[in-house]
């Protein structure tokens, strides 16, 4: 009897795991299939996010070679509506090479009029710097970044020294570090 109740939990929580992940699974291809053949349109809860991540190196004003990357989070310029019934009419991949191109011109840009100690020491004004510059490049083409994340950034000399954002693996390596210390 017990046996048999213990059984049919166990089938049960067995069955709902197998579930949860068939959901996941599902709603993963849904996503990527939207991401390659999907169009970049208004839903009812508003304009759709995308994700764009930035590989580049740009020389500093000194000729310092610095990689970075980059995360961005764009979204349609709710001022620029002809702009935006243009963008709707493109492939998410599209309007993402679109604006990959943009950012990484004026990444460059930008590095390129700021010294290392100016990107190392005053942080705060090298994001505000690279946000307040995109955003109006972006602009001209119907987008805006909602969020900007800088991953990682290095230069040939090891001299930056920036609070980067953590990526999830880099978080997960953390929260098992203090699981094994407790």
């Amino acid at each position: 009897m017990i046996l048999n109740i213990i059984f049919e939990v166990g089938a049960f929580i067995v069955f709902s795991i197998a579930s949860i992940v068939l959901m996941l699974w599902v709603s993963n291809l849904l996503y990527k299939f939207q991401r390659r053949f999907g169009y970049f349109t208004n839903s009812t809860r508003g304009i759709k996010l995308i994700w764009i991540d930035v590989k580049t190196n740009a020389l500093s004003k000194q000729n310092v070679s610095i990689n970075m990357i980059w995360r961005f989070i764009v979204e349609a310029h709710p001022g620029k509506p002809r702009l935006v019934a243009y963008l709707q009419k493109m492939k998410i991949a599209q309007i993402e090479e679109f604006a990959k191109d943009i950012i990484s011109e004026q990444l460059r840009l930008d590095i390129a009029t700021m010294t290392i100690e100016e990107i190392s020491f005053n942080p705060d004004k090298f994001m505000d710097t690279i946000s307040k510059n995109i955003n109006l490049e972006l602009g001209e083409i119907g987008l805006k970044t909602k969020y900007i994340y800088l991953i990682d950034i290095k230069d040939e000399l090891n001299s930056i020294n920036i609070k980067t954002t953590p990526t999830i693996p880099q978080l997960f390596a953390k929260l098992l570090k203090k699981m094994k210390l407790k």
